[in-house]
């Protein structure tokens, strides 16, 4: 009798275990790449746009690969990482640099500037929308015990951490 966990090409460890899995796979599925016709340049903000408002923190890039990967399909695996490691080693945020990268890989200067808006534009309307209403509230005592007790939760949260 054989164990089925272990005959599984995943259950490879050791050296060439991950050759084997990525031997297995290609075997297994036929290799489906990007589908990238002429990707409008309205398709690329409202890609970026929806990815800038519904992420927040170090999720992004997840979020990204899922999008361009695997939903759109405007590019492949390989080449999504690549984009990345050129990310990671250009000054900024992660994601900010990827937009640019995939932007400019699709579209060109034009793209890049596209994506890069698309990406950004959510955030910076709603910072300066928060900005707009602290600078309308500031001096309310609703505003003044708000950020007093937002205060009070931020040196909780730091000495909770730190100790």
């Amino acid at each position: 009798m054989t164990n089925e966990v272990l005959a599984r090409p995943e259950a490879y460890e050791g050296p060439g275990g991950a050759e084997l899995t990525r031997a297995h796979r290609a075997q297994a599925a036929p290799a489906v790449g990007p589908v990238v016709g002429r990707v409008s340049l309205w398709q690329l903000f409202r890609v970026f746009f929806v990815l800038g408002i519904t992420s927040f923190g170090g999720g992004v890039v997840a979020y990204l690969r899922q999008a361009l990967v695997v939903k759109q399909r405007w590019t492949d695996d390989e080449t999504f990482l690549s984009g990345l490691e050129l990310s990671q080693t250009v000054p900024g945020l992660n994601a900010t640099n990827m937009s640019i990268d995939m932007g400019e890989r699709l579209r060109g200067v034009p793209g890049a500037l596209v994506a890069l808006v698309g990406m950004c534009l959510p955030r910076k309307v709603i910072v300066m929308a928060l900005g707009m209403l602290y600078a309308s509230q500031a001096r309310s005592p609703e505003m003044v015990m708000v950020l007093g007790g937002v205060g009070a939760a931020a040196v909780g949260l730091t000495l909770a951490t730190s100790l």
